[in-house]
Parts: C-alpha cells; sequence; structure tokens
C-alpha cells in the first residue's frame, strides 16, 4: 500500500546541494573577470546579483515541484533562498580567501579604484567644506584596506554577498510561492 501523501522535507538537503552549485559558479564567473584583470566591477555586482535571483528562482522551484509536491509557502522559499544564499557564500568566501591570499596587491588596487570611482561621484553632492575631511577619511580607509588580511578580505566578502543575499530571499519567495488550494490553513 502506498502513501499518497506528500512529507514535506527539510529544505537544508536542496539548499546544500545548490548552494554547492552556487559557490562553483561564483568561483568561475569571479575568475573569468580576474583574468581579464577586472576582479573588482560593478559589472562583477550585477552578475552576481543575477545569478543569486536565478539561483534562487531555481531552487524555490525545483524544491516546490519536486520535493513539496507543487505548493510552498513564502516561509519555505524563503529558508531554501536565504539557505541556498548563505551556502554558496561561504563556498565563495573561501575561494575569494584563498585567492586574496595568493594575490594580494590585485585586490587592494582594484579596491581602491573602487573607492575612488565612488568618492568622485559622491563628491558632487557634499558642500566644499566638508570634502577635505571626506578626503582624509579616505585615506585613513586606504591606509587600513593596504594592512587587511586575506581572511578579512574574505569575510568583508561574505558580508557583502549577505546584504545581497537577505532582501532577495525576501523578495524572489513573493513570487515563487505557491498555496495547496486543498489546505484549509
Amino acid at each position: 500500500m502506498q502513501n499518497s501523501e506528500i512529507i514535506p522535507l527539510s529544505p537544508v538537503k536542496s539548499a546544500l546541494k545548490w548552494g554547492l552549485i552556487l559557490g562553483l559558479t561564483e568561483i568561475v564567473s569571479h575568475l573569468i573577470f580576474y583574468l581579464m584583470g577586472k576582479p573588482i566591477t560593478g559589472i562583477t555586482t550585477l552578475i552576481y546579483i543575477l545569478l543569486l535571483v536565478a539561483f534562487f528562482i531555481l531552487v524555490i522551484q525545483n524544491f516546490r515541484d519536486k520535493e513539496q509536491g507543487g505548493f510552498i509557502s513564502w516561509t519555505e522559499g524563503f529558508k531554501i533562498a536565504f539557505l541556498t544564499g548563505i551556502f554558496g557564500a561561504l563556498i565563495y568566501m573561501a575561494y575569494y580567501t584563498i585567492i586574496v591570499t595568493l594575490d594580494r596587491q590585485t585586490f587592494i588596487d582594484a579596491s581602491i579604484e573602487q573607492i575612488n570611482l565612488g568618492i568622485e561621484k559622491m563628491k558632487q553632492f557634499v558642500p566644499e567644506d566638508k570634502q577635505d575631511q571626506i578626503d582624509l577619511g579616505i585615506e585613513e580607509g586606504i591606509e587600513n584596506l593596504k594592512t587587511m588580511s586575506p581572511i578579512k578580505f574574505g569575510g568583508n566578502q561574505f558580508m557583502k554577498s549577505v546584504f545581497a543575499i537577505l532582501p532577495l530571499a525576501l523578495l524572489v519567495p513573493l513570487f515563487m510561492k505557491k498555496k495547496d488550494p486543498n489546505s484549509f490553513i
């Protein structure tokens, strides 16, 4: 006798699998930009966000349709998306720490370039009398950047990932949820 009732599974197993794939995809895309001499740019950030959205849609849809019988709540969608993102970010953080260890100066230079580009855009909105304070703060920040360890670079990268993962993990499940019409909840 077969039981036709679907038992909801924990999202952790799917999140681990998809998180590994996400982390490896992030590594490959970063290596491509790194080999092109652009380890940190606005386009790499955009690609990361697009990867997250695509993976969150894929993992929620996969979990919903294959493991949940075609139905998923926003909460379950958030859990699977967030866990997938965190697992992927942990894998990417390990890679990032290693690559910064191997070529630290490239990442310092790229970070300084990004800071300077951002500051130039920001300065147009800052009064003239405050710009010296900004320049002093930037010089101090750049000196701190030059002394950062690879582990701190990796940790910073992880925190940036979390700040991208959380809002997307909150938003994407809104469009992916599907309520069971036979449920009374």
